[in-house]
């Protein structure tokens, strides 16, 4: 059967297909309180026990109803091997921990928090006589260990820790973690706890953050002491203001902040992230009382902690409400207008009015919006750019085509006419040029004879242009600098970068020849975000990166290839994870008519039907679990999916 006229209820047929249902072990213990542990119906905590309890069900949901004091001795919640994986909404309360006198190594609420674990809205005081914590590889104050999220939280009080360098790659004392992993998110939280680290080691000690490799972003230091030794192994100063040591590529000083009144004993660190300092000193009353605050906001009846104004100090005009909009009068509101909406400073729904005309004549401006929702989430946010869709062709001609495609080309004798009849399909955005006759194990065409296919459809073109190599790393690392050279000045995207040869493509197309670099990986969060890691640290810059992580026909592992694109969706939206927020691409046609349920003839499964049906719906099935699932470009080949899947889009957004 073909899509082509009945898309027929496909937000549920999406979702049938691709939301994962995972059924859990019930727990040994029930929760000694109320709710269910859903997001709708939390667990509610109100007393220390009932706080202590966490560890008994790690990946539920638990909400704070009122502050706790622990008046025993802490224990943190969790292990080394024992993650908190499910959401603790402290719902603007505060929890004091007592730590006094602590010999125990790594003292702090949580010993770690997953990867898909959120600490939000919450404070936490450590009792400022809290001396003595020895031996720990991390100390913190929210957790020792963060490969989640921790969001919208303060810390106060003091820690004066001796951290145990045994582990210098996980080692840190931080003022809300210790050690923040690659996929750890730190925002919109400041800390005042005081910090002192005994030892004579290689630990960070930061404000916020000990040891960095994941993300921290609107935070402030507020710290009165951050004072740490001298490593006897480097001679370098491991103290600073928000991160002690930064080995994480996607930091800047734009977004934390640091208050001037800090005594940083040393006062920098080469390898950490200053922060820029507070512009004067702030009366906090009055940068409490602006109404634009910094991420921590007003309860109706009182402040949480602290709130702070964001620190740039651009602000627009008016309230952002209906009866009183934010006012665009001029080139810098309207830039700041951008700043707001690309960055999410403000709540969703403002309003905004143009007062002047504004002329841009000559100016830089970040266009507005992004991805901001899950795809195809058009209740959350509106898609701002649609999904595109790629026509595939071969340099080997349409020999290997099925013949539902070869009549669509019928006529086409040279590349040139193939890639004049793809560009001109319903639906199609772009077309992909495949150089499969350079494998050495197949054609083994040479260098030159490719780049002269690559001349004769770039030429015969106006759409942007799609190359992929041949699959050959050593033979893609020779041809596809090439093949950048050729395409300078045009709008082309070089896919086949990988791992083993990212060095010769990622420099020549990102860097000498402005392409866009497609960095492909095998289906695998953390080797997709290496291979952008690395590219970046070439010096390409990261929005000239686009994903390939690969795919799979349905029914062939693809839920693998679902869950890999969900969690990098995740990271990317809800953990602001910038390594991770490049735009993926999709070559499904490669997958969709290799299986058997595209290629077995008429005559093998006469019960199957049309052999091209069969390979059109195959095909359609799996742009479509692509596309939901994350994608933001599909490559196809049959005229009949590259319909359908348009139609699809342009009904979804």
């Amino acid at each position: 059967m073909l899509y082509t006229d009945n898309i027929v209820n496909i937000k549920q047929i999406l979702r049938i297909c691709f939301i994962l249902t995972i059924l859990s072990i019930g727990k040994v213990l029930a929760f000694n309180g109320q709710g269910q542990g859903t997001p709708e119906s939390p667990y509610l905590i109100s007393t220390a026990d009932q706080l202590k309890e966490i560890k008994d069900d790690m990946d539920v949901h638990y909400k704070l109803v009122n502050d706790i004091e622990i008046t025993t001795q802490w224990s943190y919640i969790g292990s080394s091997l024992l993650a908190f994986t499910g959401t603790l909404d402290g719902n603007y309360n505060q929890i004091t921990l007592n730590i006094q006198n602590n010999t125990s190594t790594n003292t702090a609420l949580f010993y770690q928090i997953g990867e898909h674990g959120i600490v939000k809205n919450l404070g936490v005081k450590i009792d400022k006589n809290t001396t003595n914590i020895q031996s720990g590889i991390q100390g913190g104050t929210i957790a020792l260990k963060n490969s989640g999220i921790i969001e919208k939280c303060f810390s106060e009080g003091a820690i004066s820790q001796q951290i145990d360098h045994s582990s210098p790659l996980t080692s840190g004392l931080g003022g809300i973690v210790g050690y923040n992993a690659p996929t750890g998110t730190v925002n919109n939280c400041y800390s005042s706890v005081s910090l002192k680290n005994t030892a004579v080691n290689e630990a960070g000690i930061g404000g916020i953050v000990g040891l960095n490799e994941g993300t921290v972003d609107h935070c402030i230091a507020l710290n009165p002491q951050i004072e740490s030794s001298t490593s006897q192994y480097t001679k370098d100063p491991r103290g600073n203001r928000i991160i002690g040591v930064n080995k994480a590529t996607n930091i800047g000083n734009n977004d934390n902040y640091a208050s001037p009144n800090i005594d940083c004993i040393p006062a920098s660190n080469p390898g950490g992230i200053e922060g820029a300092i507070l512009p004067q000193s702030i009366d906090w009353k009055e940068w409490n009382s602006n109404e634009k605050t910094f991420g921590l906001k007003k309860t109706d009846s009182e402040n949480f902690g602290t709130t702070f104004h964001y620190s740039d100090h651009t602000y627009l005009t008016g309230e952002g409400t209906k009866d009183s909009p934010y006012l665009i009068s001029s080139i810098s509101d309207f830039q700041t207008m951008a700043k707001y909406l690309n960055n999410n400073y403000l709540d969703k729904g403002v309003h905004y009015k143009l007062t002047e005309d504004i002329d841009m004549d000559n100016k830089t401006f970040n266009p507005i919006g992004g991805e901001n929702s899950f795809p195809f989430y058009s209740f959350d946010a509106p898609t701002e750019n649609a999904p595109k869709i790629g026509v595939e062709i071969s340099d080997l001609g349409l020999d290997e085509f099925s013949e539902g495609v070869k009549a669509y080309y019928e006529g086409a004798t040279t590349m040139a006419d193939i890639a004049k009849k793809a560009a001109a399909i319903e639906g199609a955005d772009f077309v992909a040029l495949i150089l499969d006759g350079g494998d050495p194990n197949g054609a083994n065409k040479s260098v030159e004879e490719l780049i002269g296919v690559v001349k004769e459809v770039a030429d015969a073109i106006d759409c942007p242009l799609v190359v992929e190599g041949c699959k050959n790393v050593e033979k893609d690392a020779e041809l596809l600098p090439k093949v950048a050279e050729v395409l300078q000045g045009r709008n082309a995207l070089l896919l086949s970068e990988k791992e083993e040869n990212y060095k010769a493509i990622g420099a020549a197309a990102g860097l000498a020849y402005n392409q866009i670099v497609g960095a492909e990986s095998a289906v695998d969060i953390n080797l997709a975000k290496q291979l952008n890691v690395v590219t970046t640290q070439l010096g390409v810059d990261a929005k000239k990166i686009v994903m390939n992580i690969g795919s799979a026909a349905a029914g062939y592992g693809y839920e693998y290839v679902v869950s890999t694109m969900d969690r990098i969706k995740g990271a990317a939206l809800g953990q602001n994870d910038n390594m991770l927020q490049m735009p993926i691409i999709t070559p499904v046609s490669a997958e969709t008519w290799a299986v058997k349920e595209a290629t077995a003839s008429e005559a093998d499964m006469p019960e199957w039907g049309s052999a091209d049906e069969r390979g059109i719906d195959m095909e359609v099935m799996t742009a479509a679990a692509d596309l939901a699932a994350g994608s933001d470009a599909v490559i196809l080949r049959h005229p009949e999916s590259i319909k359908t899947i348009s139609k699809m889009i342009k009904a979804l957004v």
